[in-house]
């Protein structure tokens, strides 16, 4: 029950993947005689900044199952959320998925809004990395499936948790995302929700997450040919200190445009940086988009 109260009653939570509550839980951990949670919160911040995505992986599944067996549900929705966001930072979407839906029972469970929002968007996300990997018949129906689910999210957003601007800041984004990844969808709706995600991070002081979004927004401007919008975006970027997940999402698009402005040495130098990066961060999707922009040029563009 302290879980579910302290969740509802505090907007930091929903820092992605709660990392607030998560280290309010780690800074208590005595009260747990759960010794496989107690060891996954106790290690977990040192292990994100040593980049052990994998080791968080293994503990936090042991952590998941314990509090499943007790009966936990609040304390097993936060671990599941963490699990969630790692595996879809290692492109591991089918285990990502997997803690997914059961990210979205356990909001069943504790029937909390803030919880429900959460699982459904972060769930649509899953969806949409698994659609950027997928064949074009079943990348359709992804995409089809995240849209859906975000619309539901919205929809939760605005009539139960309207006060909530941190919350609204990420199904934003990923509405804007879903729109930007697919194919079939609308430029001008990820433009608009990717802006208004960027004007509630940048209000919020939420430094990586405005990073990202703008990241995402460049993007959108090159999928609009609007290249020089693209290429302040980058520009100014640059000048900032940025994680090393979000340099390397910012050298991918810098890569493209590059490409498109007709540098292509300057574009191969700049991708081979950031698929580096990937493999370094463990980042099984990202290395293999760098991997396929790579071997894209011609062979002999360094003569």
């Amino acid at each position: 029950m302290n879980t579910i109260i302290r969740y509802a009653c505090g907007i930091w939570i929903i820092a992605a993947p709660f990392e607030g509550l998560l280290a309010q839980e780690k800074n208590s951990h005595s009260q747990y005689s759960l010794s496989a949670t107690k060891q996954f919160l106790a290690q977990l911040e040192s292990l994100k900044t040593k980049n052990q995505w994998a080791q968080i992986v293994s503990l936090g599944e042991k952590a998941y199952e314990e509090c499943i067996a007790q009966g936990d549900s609040g304390q097993a929705f936060l671990i599941a959320d963490q699990l969630i966001s790692t595996y879809f930072r290692l492109g591991e979407f089918q285990r990502a998925r997997f803690y997914g839906d059961k990210l979205v029972q356990l909001a069943e469970k504790v029937d909390t809004p803030i919880f429900a929002v959460n699982a459904i968007y972060k769930l649509s996300s899953v969806l949409r990395g698994m659609a950027n990997e997928a064949p074009l018949l079943e990348q359709k129906e992804l995409f089809k499936e995240s849209r859906k689910l975000m619309q539901k999210a919205l929809q939760m957003l605005n009539e139960k948790c309207f006060k909530e601007q941190a919350l609204a800041a990420r199904v934003y984004f990923n509405t804007g995302a879903v729109e930007a990844d697919d194919p079939l969808g609308d430029l001008e709706v990820a433009e608009d929700f990717l802006t208004r995600a960027q004007r509630l991070f940048l209000s919020f002081g939420e430094t990586d997450y405005h990073q990202r979004t703008s990241i995402r927004l460049g993007k959108v401007f090159l999928l609009q040919g609007k290249v020089p919008q693209a290429r302040s975006i980058i520009n100014g970027l640059k000048t900032e200190t940025l994680e090393k997940r979000t340099e390397m999402h910012l050298l991918y698009l810098d890569a493209q445009v590059l490409w498109e402005e007709g540098k292509l040495k300057d574009s191969l130098s700049v991708a081979l940086k950031g698929s580096a990066i990937a493999y370094l961060l463990g980042a099984r999707a990202d290395a293999v988009r760098f991997e396929t922009f790579i071997a894209a040029f011609p062979e002999n563009i360094n003569n």
